[in-house]
């Protein structure tokens, strides 16, 4: 008669490593996405609270300062006043949504990856040391401000909107402002981002070099390698520097032209605004109010820009803890102890 084979063991997730990848892609996903959801949708009501200030100058110039009603200025302003005070709740909530995920992020992830980093020092393909700094990359990047940014500046479309309804010529202007922020950022992905990041990756790598070899410092104190070890650290470290310089450069230069760019856009819509209160196609209030709305529809754009590095640092972080944390990990079965038995003699017991 056949005899019945044993089914096979199902494996154990709750073991540190076991089914790291889903752990990396699926749950980090999985418990992040609601925050991230929430801070989207804060992002659009602080847009609308934003949208506020323009406003308040628009009514201030064209019905208070014409009509001398004091009652009118008072409403407005408490009005203004209680947008700037939700403004700053959720603000507040949306700083605390970005904050609590980057801090389960940093514990998820390091629980996670304590067997990978196990696994990968033995076999010398993974330092823990460069794992806990990509750990501690993705926690900066996600309480950061550049994915808040990244928000804002999908929700600038209310602000093209209220540009467009105050006249069809501020609408093109701040469309022009933000496609050349565009152009702008997608230069300095071009040209800056790579450089910087390689030279923060090699002067990671080398400086985890020179601490292994510090690990044997007696070694290499009695066979009198310290200078020649310092010295190959040393030129590893001026060609990163070198090469981060030149990135550097770069990402200055972009971020000095997006500057004077948007100040160019600003002075612009100044000019189409003066010109069109001259002609009598607006009112003067739209002279205030279109500055205000024109720098907070290309104030998130500029901040991408200056934070793009952090972008492709935090991308490369996440790419290299998934291929850390996807590969097998070597365990070995835990020792069994047998059961004690037998006489247990106490003495002088106090």
């Amino acid at each position: 008669m056949a005899r019945k084979q044993p089914e096979a063991a199902a494996p154990d997730e709750s073991a540190p490593g076991s089914h790291a990848k889903v752990s990396l892609l699926s749950e980090l996903a999985r418990r992040c996405a609601p925050g991230l959801a929430a801070s989207f949708a804060a992002s659009f009501f602080t847009t609308l609270c934003l949208l506020a200030l323009p406003l308040y100058m628009f009514q201030t110039f064209d019905r208070v300062l014409g009509s001398g009603n004091e009652n009118t200025l008072v409403a407005l302003t408490a009005l203004a006043l209680g947008f700037m005070i939700v403004y700053g709740f959720i603000e507040y909530g949306r700083s605390r949504i970005h904050t609590v995920l980057a801090n389960w992020t940093y514990q998820r992830l390091n629980l996670d990856s304590l067997q990978a980093m196990v696994t990968g020092s033995l076999n010398g393909e993974a330092r823990p040391a460069e794992v806990m700094r990509d750990i501690a990359e993705l926690r900066r990047f996600v309480a950061g401000k550049y994915m808040v940014a990244a928000f804002e500046a999908i929700w600038s479309v209310l602000f093209i909107i209220v540009a467009f309804m105050l006249h069809p010529l501020f609408g093109f202007i701040t469309l022009i402002g933000i496609c050349g922020l565009i152009a702008l950022a997608i230069l300095n992905q071009v040209l800056a981002s790579k450089p910087i990041a390689d030279s923060r990756e090699a002067s990671a790598a080398s400086n985890a070099h020179l601490n292994a070899a510090m690990r044997n410092a007696e070694v290499i104190e009695g066979l009198g390698l310290v200078k020649a070890i310092g010295a190959r650290w040393q030129r590893a470290e001026q060609h990163n520097l070198q090469v981060g310089e030149r990135g550097m450069g770069r990402a200055s230069k972009v971020s000095a032209v997006s500057k004077s760019f948007r100040l160019i856009i600003q002075v612009f819509a100044l000019g189409a605004a003066a010109s069109l209160i001259l002609n009598g196609q607006v009112s003067p209030g739209v002279f205030i109010a279109i500055m205000v709305i024109l720098a907070r529809a290309l104030q998130p754009f500029e901040q991408l820009i200056d934070g793009w590095g952090q972008w492709v640092s935090a991308g490369r972080a996440y790419k290299r803890l998934e291929a850390a944390l996807s590969k097998p990990s070597a365990k070995r079965a835990t020792m069994i102890y047998p059961r004690p038995s037998g006489l247990i003699e106490v003495e002088r017991l106090v």
